[in-house]
């Protein structure tokens, strides 16, 4: 599934928070959105889910325009991910995860088989599931978010900094699995970070976004080899702690 954006731009309280931008996002690929706080980042996996409206410009989900109208199906499409995980605390693990499934009326056979595949992709065991989130380690409840934004196999996944609030020991196992998960999935991937080392290790394209614009696309081997503007440079020099980012070519 392709994800065009053409001329978008969306404003708050008279505050451009994105500019004329254009944007395709190729089938089969992770496509990670790298940034500062107040880029843009997260505003542009919320207009792709529909969840808000450009000002101007128009989103296409596989050639579709997104418009309320068609919202709730080009939505079915496209698994969420929300950074911290956004499980409901009433409900168990395997309850969060089946919930949408079973408001479509999905058998319980197709529940059961299609919770036992994700939970065995995500190394995540099947009593964790009989938890509430409340009982569960960061990532755990990490895993369970992954689960129930993959379960109807949708096209597109969207991560909103996923691994943030994790400590770096888990956040590293995150990463591996992640690059895992989505290289068996074959989901066109928008994953969201500010971290330049998730998203040289995950990003198949690289998109440095500043105030809502794109500063610059590409591997991230040529940001460091060709910056387009002394921004690039300056936002990797930032993050002192990476080391021998040609590993990541």
């Amino acid at each position: 599934m392709t994800i065009e954006l053409k001329e978008i731009s969306k404003s708050y309280q008279g505050k451009e928070v994105i500019q004329k931008l254009s944007l395709t996002f190729s089938e089969g690929q992770t496509h990670v959105l790298l940034g500062s706080s107040g880029s843009g980042k997260s505003t542009l996996l919320r207009i792709i889910m529909g969840l808000i409206f450009p000002d101007c410009g128009t989103v296409l989900i596989d050639q579709h325009s997104m418009s309320p109208r068609l919202q709730p199906f080009l939505a079915q499409q496209i698994g969420y991910v929300p950074q911290d995980g956004g499980l409901f605390p009433h409900l168990t693990a395997e309850k969060n995860v089946t919930l949408v499934a079973r408001t479509l009326k999905w058998s319980q056979s197709r529940i059961e088989e299609r919770l036992r595949v994700l939970s065995e992709m995500v190394s995540i065991k099947a009593q964790l599931l009989s938890r509430y989130p409340s009982e569960l380690s960061g990532g755990q409840r990490q895993r369970v978010a992954m689960i129930r934004g993959a379960f109807l196999d949708p096209q597109v996944m969207l991560l909103d900094e996923p691994l943030a609030a994790l400590d770096p020991i888990f956040r590293k196992d995150l990463q591996l699995e992640l690059k895992k998960i989505f290289s068996q999935l074959k989901k066109t991937v928008i994953f969201v970070t500010h971290d330049i080392g998730e998203a040289a290790f995950l990003g198949h394209s690289v998109i440095l976004l500043r105030d809502g614009k794109v500063v610059q696309r590409g591997k991230f081997s040529e940001f460091l080899r060709s910056p387009v503007d002394p921004f690039v440079t300056e936002f990797i020099g930032a993050q002192r702690t990476l080391q021998d980012m040609e590993l990541y070519d």
